[in-house]
């Protein structure tokens, strides 16, 4: 039986690139993948950037402009599977705070969505993207919002502001309530777990707690961020080493992301 070298070479390919790609809460399609491993399909960074501005500006005659949005995202995260994270912030980024003010996508869990792969792109900065977010008015009533936003606090040990986070999701009465009082459920039982295990660990760090209730940093009109030049004014708290810092950087266009 004979082997085709070319099949070969593109399984070569496939096997070399695959650890360079970025996972997808819901995957990839399958074809899509293919093709940008194999190189049938090559599209520049270029491309993608006069792409989103073209789109940009075709979604305001839309009914619906968020949905276009939405689609470019999944478009980009299909074409580029290594994620190009300083370039997809940017897109990231302006998607949210354009549409983050307008009434009709103010609780809408698209937006939600673009939200939590901004803060995904930038695990260092979760917290500060998160906060950014709740000031600008966006997703306030929506529980998963404060249950993702709790869950970040939970995955560094930080037990009371995770709490905070989901006592903050009953006061905006945010729904749907039963998810809600589940993360609560959850959170304690993983509280008392921890607590168990390190009785002699406190809930908190203290020094976190006291910087981020008695600071807050404005910023002044910022330079471009990266490639598409979007220049944020922006308010946020201080937190703990390494968070702003990371955000600062992201704002800026710095390296170190």
């Amino acid at each position: 039986m004979s082997l085709d070298n070319s099949n070969l070479n593109e399984d070569q390919q496939w096997f070399d690139n695959v650890e360079n790609f970025r996972p997808l809460r819901g995957g990839r399609r399958g074809d899509t993948l293919n093709k940008v491993i194999t190189s049938i399909s090559k599209i520049s960074v270029d491309e993608a950037e006069k792409k989103f501005q073209k789109e940009l500006l075709e979604a305001e005659k839309q009914e619906d402009p968020l949905a276009s949005m939405c689609n470019y995202v999944a478009w980009f995260e299909e074409h580029f599977p290594s994620g190009k994270r300083n370039f997809f912030y940017p897109i990231l980024y302006k998607i949210c705070v354009t549409y983050c003010n307008m009434d009709i996508y103010k609780n809408d869990e698209r937006l939600l969505k673009i939200w939590l792969k901004l803060a995904e792109n930038f695990p260092e900065s979760s917290l500060a993207v998160m906060e950014f977010a709740y000031l600008k008015g966006s997703c306030r009533n929506l529980a998963k919002f404060y249950i993702c936003w709790s869950e970040m606090y939970q995955s560094i040990e930080w037990w009371n502001k995770a709490r905070e986070k989901l006592q903050l999701a009953l006061k905006m009465n945010a729904v749907p309530l039963d998810l809600i009082h589940k993360a609560s459920d959850e959170l304690e039982s993983n509280i008392m777990s921890m607590c168990k295990q390190n009785p002699e660990n406190s809930l908190d760090n203290e020094d976190f707690d006291d910087s981020v209730e008695s600071a807050r940093t404005t910023f002044s009109r910022l330079r471009g961020i990266g490639r598409l030049h979007f220049a944020p004014i922006i308010r946020l708290p201080q937190g703990p080493p390494g968070v702003l810092r990371f955000f600062f950087n992201f704002l800026l266009g710095l390296p170190g992301l």
